[in-house]
């Protein structure tokens, strides 16, 4: 038997993608599949644990990581010659944040809290966070967390932006809800 066009999907796989291995079976006495070894490995280094699997699970990949499959057709009698895919390299899944919310503590300081997650498991490194008072870009608290109470005035509406940063690429913009300042 024959293994052609072996190939893993998607070509360009993110940390959050499952690799899916594909190829075209020929026998040339029309024998059905059967006793076909798949092999992959990352990274150069045999993973047992998929043996004879087509695919791999999406978190189990990472940044970086180097994949490829050796397939050795087998006809239930014999197998086949050995055939390799390309090399893939797995790239970065950038993060998502979720649950914006303004805090307004009982100091009067406001405070912009959410969920951070990244599927590699990349830790937050570089994230852009931007105040707005009455829908005015505040740069003087660009990247803060906090507003002091002192900078806050009633009836004043303020919210924050973030664009999550995993130290390589940058998440899509999330806003919070705004909040109106009432009477301390």
């Amino acid at each position: 038997p024959t293994a052609s066009n072996v190939k893993i999907s998607p070509p360009s796989p993110k940390e959050s993608d499952k690799l899916e291995c594909s190829y075209n079976y020929a026998d040339t006495d029309g024998d059905l599949e059967s006793g076909t070894t798949l092999r992959w490995y990352r990274n150069e280094t045999l993973q047992s644990k998929y043996n004879d699997v087509k695919e791999i699970p999406s978190g189990i990949t990472r940044s970086g990581d180097q994949w490829h499959v050796v397939v050795r057709p087998g006809d239930g009698t014999i197998q086949g010659k050995y055939e390799t895919s390309v090399i893939i390299t797995v790239g970065n899944t950038p993060p998502e944040v979720s649950n914006l919310i303004v805090e307004i503590a009982l100091s009067g300081d406001l405070t912009g809290k959410y969920t951070y997650y990244d599927a590699g498991g990349d830790k937050e490194d570089g994230s852009e966070i931007r105040w707005y008072k009455n829908s005015v870009l505040q740069p003087k608290y660009n990247d803060q967390k906090t507003v002091l109470s002192s900078e806050v005035q009633k009836s004043e509406q303020w919210y924050f932006s973030v664009k999550a940063r995993d130290g390589t690429d940058y998440g899509e913009l999330q806003a919070s809800p705004s909040v109106t300042i009432g009477n301390a």
